[in-house]
């Protein structure tokens, strides 16, 4: 399993932006019909948390059919943890008020939304 991070501006006011990790069977994997999987996490946890359930996700399907396997999976950080707080930092200490899940889905649909040729 590969992973590659990515920051994201989030459309939300405020100005916080989203650290993703993009992860893939690697360089060797050509799979264009299978399905992309988002995921999120709790708060106090981070995106990583995902990965040992991923690479198993990986390795077993690697005998399935193509358009049922999983193309890529996406793991998000709420722009106040992990690695979207240490990007975000300075406009964390200037916040009064906490990073409300009101700030984080939009962000998340945006990326949905979005063209794959954007990343």
């Amino acid at each position: 399993m590969e992973s590659e991070t990515f920051v994201f501006d989030a459309p939300y006011p405020g100005g916080l932006k989203i650290v993703a990790k993009r992860y893939t069977q690697g360089a060797s994997s050509t799979n264009e019909s299978g399905v992309t999987l988002i995921f999120t996490h709790c708060i106090g946890s981070h995106k990583e948390q995902w990965e040992p359930i991923l690479e198993r996700l990986f390795h077993l399907q690697s005998r399935k059919a193509t358009d049922v396997q999983v193309r890529e999976a996406w793991g998000f950080d709420w722009q106040s943890h992990g690695d979207s707080a240490v990007v975000n930092r300075e406009a964390l200490k200037s916040r009064e008020d906490c990073v409300s899940v009101f700030e984080w889905w939009p962000a998340l649909v945006e990326f949905v939304k979005s063209p794959s040729d954007k990343i």
